[in-house]
Formats: C-alpha cells, sequence, structure tokens
C-alpha cells in the first residue's frame, strides 16, 4: 500500500477538451484520457484523472482547467476531491489560458493564442493579464476546432441535401460519419455532438488546402477571428507592435492554418514577433507554483491549509 505520508513534492494537472496531462510527484509526464466536457463536474473530471495518478500523494496540487470561461469558480469542490486523494496541504486552480499563456511565454509578456478545441487568447504585461475568449461553443471559441467542425459538418448536410453548393466535405461527411440522416438523428447528446464537431475540423484544413471553396471560406473566417484576438490583447496590454506572439494549440500545428492566421496579423499593420510556445500548459502551471503565490483576480485562486 502507498504511504500516506505527506511528501514534498508536487503534482500539476492540465484538463483540456480532447484529454488531459500530469506531471505526477516523480516528475514524469503522464497523458490521460479523461477529458472535459460540457456538464460533467469538474471535480469529479479532476477525481478520475487523479485516480488513475499512482504517484499523486504532494503537498501542492496546480489544476489548469479548461471551460472555466476566464472565471476561476469556487474551488472548495476542487480542494475537497484534491485533499482527499493526495493528501496536498495547498491547491492551486488557473484557467488554460493563463497556464498556456504563462507557459508559452516562458514567464515573459506577450499574447499568448491557443487553438485547439476551443480558443483562448491571453496578453500580459507585467503582472497584469488580459483574457480574450474562451467562452465556450455556443458564445466563442470562434476558429477552433469545435467552431470549424462545426460548419464544416452543417455545409456538408446542405450540399448532401442540394440546399446550398456543393463541397468536398460531402464525401468527408460521408467517410466520418455515413448516412447524414443517420447522423443527425443519433448524435444528438451534448458530448457527442461535440466529439463529431472537433474531429471533423481535419477534414475542413484537409479540404481547405485541396481548394475547396467552401471549407476555403470557413478556414479564412476562422483565421480572421483569430488575428483580431491578438491584436486586441496586444491594445488591452498596452503591449508595443512588435511584442512576442505565442501561437500554440493543435490547431496551430497545422502549417496552412497557423500561416492564415499569421497573415491576417501581419495585415493588421503592426510588425509582432510570432514565436513558436517556449512551453505549454505544465510548464505554465509550475512557473506559477514558483513564481506568483498570490491570486490572479478571475484566473488563478489558491488555497492553503
Amino acid at each position: 500500500m502507498e504511504s500516506m505520508e505527506p511528501t514534498t513534492h508536487r503534482l500539476y494537472v492540465d484538463v483540456g477538451q480532447t484529454g488531459s496531462r500530469v506531471v505526477d510527484t516523480m516528475g514524469v509526464k503522464i497523458t490521460s484520457p479523461f477529458s472535459y466536457s460540457p456538464g460533467k463536474p469538474l471535480e469529479s473530471l479532476v477525481e478520475d484523472i487523479l485516480t488513475s495518478v499512482t504517484h499523486r500523494r504532494a503537498d501542492t496540487v496546480v489544476l489548469s482547467l479548461t471551460g472555466l470561461r476566464g472565471q476561476v469558480p469556487d474551488i472548495t469542490p476542487l480542494v475537497t476531491t484534491c485533499t482527499a486523494l493526495t493528501m496536498c496541504t495547498e491547491v492551486g486552480v488557473a484557467d488554460d489560458g493563463l497556464a498556456w499563456s504563462v507557459g508559452s511565454l516562458g514567464g515573459g509578456d506577450g499574447v499568448s493564442l491557443a487553438v485547439g478545441g476551443g480558443v483562448v487568447a491571453v496578453s500580459r504585461q507585467g503582472p497584469i493579464f488580459h483574457h480574450l475568449d474562451g467562452n465556450g461553443s455556443d458564445f466563442g471559441d470562434s476558429g477552433g476546432a469545435y467552431w470549424l467542425g462545426r460548419k464544416g459538418i452543417r455545409a456538408a448536410i446542405r450540399a448532401l441535401e442540394g440546399s446550398d453548393e456543393p463541397t468536398r466535405l460531402t464525401g468527408a461527411f460521408a467517410d466520418y460519419f455515413g448516412s447524414h440522416g443517420d447522423f443527425v438523428r443519433n448524435t444528438v447528446e451534448t458530448e457527442a455532438v461535440h466529439r463529431a464537431a472537433i474531429s471533423f475540423a481535419q477534414a475542413v484544413l484537409d479540404a481547405a488546402v485541396s481548394g475547396d471553396e467552401v471549407a476555403s471560406r470557413i478556414i479564412n473566417h476562422g483565421a480572421t477571428r483569430l488575428a483580431r484576438l491578438v491584436t486586441q490583447g496586444a491594445r488591452l496590454a498596452g503591449l508595443p507592435d512588435t511584442a512576442r506572439v505565442a501561437l500554440g494549440g493543435g490547431l496551430m500545428k497545422h502549417p496552412h492554418y497557423r500561416q492564415q492566421v499569421i497573415d491576417r496579423i501581419t495585415a493588421s499593420g503592426g510588425h509582432y514577433s510570432v514565436i513558436d510556445p517556449l512551453g505549454d500548459a505544465l510548464d505554465g502551471l509550475q512557473l506559477l507554483d514558483t513564481t506568483v503565490k498570490d491570486d490572479i483576480v478571475n484566473l488563478l485562486t489558491w488555497w492553503r491549509a
């Protein structure tokens, strides 16, 4: 049986929409299949993740959570879960946009843009942070995988029914989901819709690269929205137009989409320095843990026994 004595170790957990990642108390990075989906209590999700980690006894647990929409909630349920499973005496809960921003910029000033299932931009100058989007699939996240995939699915279904222009997305839709009639009747649960839209984003990107006009319009629209987040974030933080901009997340690994975003940032008239991320959300959690021990309004909350 694992010792129940407190340790001086730290545990970092980054919860995402397509999976989660952990640095356990032995310093080992672990990929977890447990992921955020709308409607599931965060404390239940964190419990699933922590239970799957063997080396989890720690003094400090720091969490990066997606789905917070720029507002860390009351962390009492998360503290209860973490203390029960890890025996910790300190818990930090960060919005995932903050954690990724700090990691991607190496703790420095600039603008970070994370484009995965959702979208979040965070700008920083000194101790002041500004959070944009991360508003969820119903009200924001324009340009993210869910947004791209949902638009692609809608375009494919309209084309299949003959009510809109033809597109190569119809073939991709059939490959992914089969009959559109069966798909729309059976894909009704929120989690199933979420998974389907995120998965279809790749088909939209591939169709755009192949020259499909419908897919290209979706990609261009998404890139425009993402570039505007960057420039607005820089303005809010009072950053110079030579500030560093870190572009990351799964979709920013796609060369075509990444270049579309960069082109629109450049067209804004600034001279921003677009960089690859210097780190990720797990790196950001470690930097926050060692350098920012106070709360950041809305974005980071600490609890100590």
